[in-house]
């Protein structure tokens, strides 16, 4: 739509130019990317330092997201610089055409982000679970989204430079579809996905053999470490009780730790790392050295 025409008409009266929200919304925005940006690394604090583990596929996943965040930071204060957030009779044709662009490029940032997000997310699911079809589904849902939604976004004008002069002139180009319906239907699809990727954890922790109240519980996504024992050299012998209770009651407190943490910082249960047990002694008693 062309609104050149706004720039030459009188503003209406009580009009203050000198308003300007713009200050207050980057506010915002940075505070929100600060709080971003100090719970990533606090999560690997708490899994270096802490928990004496290496960071897994989320972890970096997640700070690669910072990445995009920054992006998207620069953007909305960019965008705060050519009139966003002001009067519109406070900016000129320039800025609006910039202001354009930027929120073009803004689009395709966020929708990055949003992918590195949620692959972290299924990769959480995985370091826990292992590979499932559900995860498998969600990555390909995901990723089909995102890069769909980018195609959608640079083809939506035709020509491209259509997305930023259409403010100018309504005669240089043409939307392809609808773009504000496209908008609404890709928040709705990306809704979806979410609550796909929320309710995977479920049908798995509802099949264990517990009561409900305990399975509510387990929805944290918090295994008992005991169930991810490698099955060959590191299993301990199941003939021998006292190793059994020994791993048990180890397991059960180790268990109660991680019931009490975040769910972002539970190490990962199927290392080496996590549980060592030792060859058996001459008298055919193992020990299990957690």
């Amino acid at each position: 739509m062309d609104i050149s025409h706004v720039f030459t008409q009188p503003r209406p009266a009580g009009i203050d130019l000198n308003e300007n929200r713009t200050p207050k919304e980057n506010d915002v925005v940075i505070s929100i990317c600060a709080v971003a940006a100090l719970t990533v690394v606090l999560r690997f604090v708490v899994r270096i330092y802490y928990q004496r583990s290496r960071p897994e596929v989320d972890d970096w996943l997640i700070a690669a997201s910072l990445v995009p965040l920054v992006g998207l930071l620069a953007a909305a204060v960019l965008c705060g610089e050519h009139g966003l957030g002001k009067h519109i009779w406070s900016a000129t044709v320039g800025d609006l055409i910039l202001l354009r662009k930027t929120l073009f490029a803004y689009l395709l940032i966020y929708l990055a982000e949003l992918l590195l997000i949620k692959v972290s997310i299924l990769m959480f699911y995985r370091r826990i679970f292992g590979m499932t079809w559900s995860i498998l589904t969600c990555l390909f849902i995901s990723y089909s989204w995102a890069i769909g939604s980018m195609i959608a976004t640079i083809c939506s004008s035709d020509p491209v430079s259509y997305f930023w002069t259409q403010g100018t002139n309504s005669s240089l180009g043409k939307y392809r579809f609808n773009f504000y319906n496209y908008l609404i239907g890709n928040a709705a699809t990306n809704v979806v996905t979410d609550a796909l990727i929320l309710l995977i954890p479920i049908p798995i922790v509802w099949s264990l053999k517990m009561r409900t109240m305990q399975k509510c519980l387990r929805r944290k996504h918090r295994p008992n470490p005991l169930h991810n024992l490698p099955k060959n050299k590191h299993r301990p012998v199941m003939g021998d009780k006292r190793c059994i209770r020994m791993v048990n009651r180890r397991a059960m407190r180790w268990n109660r730790l991680c019931m009490s943490t975040s769910p972002t910082t539970v190490p990962p249960f199927n290392s080496e790392e996590t549980i060592k047990l030792t060859t058996p002694s001459k008298q055919g008693r193992e020990q299990a050295i957690f």
